[in-house]
């Protein structure tokens, strides 16, 4: 990217463009994408939103593709990474597709080649963003962001992703479920960027067909997907708090011809209400896409604000008695949800639909806003047998592979590829590491517990 006289882009000194609303909206398709400044930047001086996203409409090949990317807080430049990884990734993309699609309609239907095309996509990335940072003369490392891209033909979604950002796809059968795993390093409030490598890249899919799905940077996801521990063997919706997306789903399914732009709108007041900011200080993402011809003919969710209430409080019991009686937010605070709630209280799952016991995620960052070090001392080592045996089944628990011989690690079952070995370590700028998690601290991310403007019981009255 060159300025107008043909200049070298100056990243000290210039930011890219916003990304505060798009829509998408046809036959076929309705979709946003937003990223907003999070309160803690805007409160600091002015410091740019390092989250970007994008949304494209391929119509000769009937197929959306999405990215969302975060960019590392510790890392100066990481809003020029975020921008560069998305732009870079969605241009490879559009081009793989239309050289594949034969002039005609795509559908995802060869998973080795969708694979071929989602590993090229975050390959592009990596050298863009490597490129960008050696005409600027900066060290890689300040560009480091997350990645996470999507291919959805109306039916069927397909995702690469590395990092803490996250998919949550809503299936015709009414299936609510998050397709990503949240890839984090050991340490609080760290994780894997894109830079970290193959090794750390995740590709997963649905096997069912999928009505919808929403994707989200941390700021966002944290507070509407909350890290629940497993009591009782009980993992309800894997702590996803379907009210949230809810009005996203039934928004873009509308047949109004302006569903698109009602739907955006209405995210965009309810992220930027100011009690959501008062509790939510980080960048903010959401992409939300439907096909609303599959949407009519599927299932409705069943959500129980209830049940998901119980799992919860059990789950704040448990931290506030771990911590000694010292509760990290100070109250009884819940996820953040949009008002339109009411349709989501549907009746009691099946037990067995909600007694399943779910595979454990890696610990959530620790809230980015100041807490005692003792605290998160004394935090950091509760958790950190479970940090440390999830990490290590989700990244292979050593540093990051090189790029030469190495692909992306095959997330879900819908993938039945092999995986080749990893290679030896990339090495840093320096020339004497490799790529391991880079640090996340990026003021603002609320925790499960303090991310909500209304407790769950409040949200879901009706």
């Amino acid at each position: 990217m060159n300025t107008k006289e043909n200049k070298p882009l100056d990243v000290l000194s210039e930011f890219p463009p916003k990304q505060e609303g798009k829509t998408l909206q046809n036959g076929k398709i309705c979709a946003f994408a937003v990223s907003l400044q999070g309160a803690s930047h805007i409160a600091g001086g002015g410091v740019p939103c390092q989250d970007y996203s994008d949304i494209r409409w391929l119509e000769t090949e009937q197929i959306l593709i999405a990215a969302i990317a975060d960019g590392v807080g510790s890392c100066a430049l990481s809003h020029w990474g975020s921008y560069f990884a998305v732009t870079a990734a969605l241009v490879y993309i559009e081009k793989a597709v239309r050289e594949k699609g034969g002039r005609g309609p795509y559908e995802l239907t060869n998973l080795a080649e969708v694979q071929e095309i989602l590993t090229g996509a975050f390959h592009a990335a990596q050298d863009e963003v490597e490129q960008k940072a050696d005409e600027a003369q900066q060290a890689v490392f300040n560009f480091q962001s997350t990645l996470t891209v999507a291919l959805y033909d109306g039916v069927h979604v397909y995702c690469c992703h590395c990092g803490d950002d996250g998919v949550v796809v809503q299936e015709q059968d009414g299936v609510v479920k998050m397709v990503t795993k949240r890839l984090k390093g050991e340490e609080a409030s760290s994780v894997y960027p894109l830079q970290s490598g193959p090794s750390k890249w995740q590709i997963t899919g649905t096997k069912n067909p999928a009505a919808g799905f929403v994707m989200a940077t941390d700021g966002v996801l944290d507070a509407f997907v909350p890290v629940f521990e497993d009591y009782y063997g009980v993992n309800y919706c894997q702590g996803i708090y379907y009210p949230f997306m809810k009005p996203a789903m039934d928004g873009l399914g509308d047949s109004d011809g302006l569903a698109a732009e009602k739907t955006l709108a209405y995210y965009k007041e309810f992220l930027n209400s100011p009690d959501y900011r008062k509790r939510v200080t980080d960048d903010l993402t959401v992409v939300a896409v439907v096909s609303p011809q599959l949407l009519r003919q599927s299932g409705q969710p069943r959500f129980n604000v209830n049940i998901w209430k119980s799992v919860y409080e059990e789950h704040a019991k448990a931290v506030r008695t771990r911590l000694e009686g010292k509760t990290i937010d100070g109250g009884e605070n819940s996820p953040a949800v949009p008002e339109k709630t009411e349709a989501a209280q549907c009746e009691r799952p099946a037990r067995t639909e909600y007694l399943k016991t779910a595979a454990r995620e890696p610990e959530e960052k620790t809230p980015k806003r100041r807490v005692s070090r003792a605290v998160c001392f004394l935090a950091g080592l509760l958790a950190g047998a479970v940090i440390a045996g999830t990490i290590a089944f989700f990244t292979g628990g050593g540093v990051a592979s090189g790029r030469q011989g190495t692909e992306p690690v095959v997330a879900e079952e819908s993938f039945p590829v092999t995986t080749e070995e990893p290679s030896a370590g990339r090495e840093t700028p320096d020339g004497d590491k490799p790529v391991g998690p880079a640090s996340a601290s990026r003021a603002g991310t609320a925790s499960a517990s303090q991310a909500g403007t209304a407790s769950a019981s409040d949200a879901g009255k009706n």
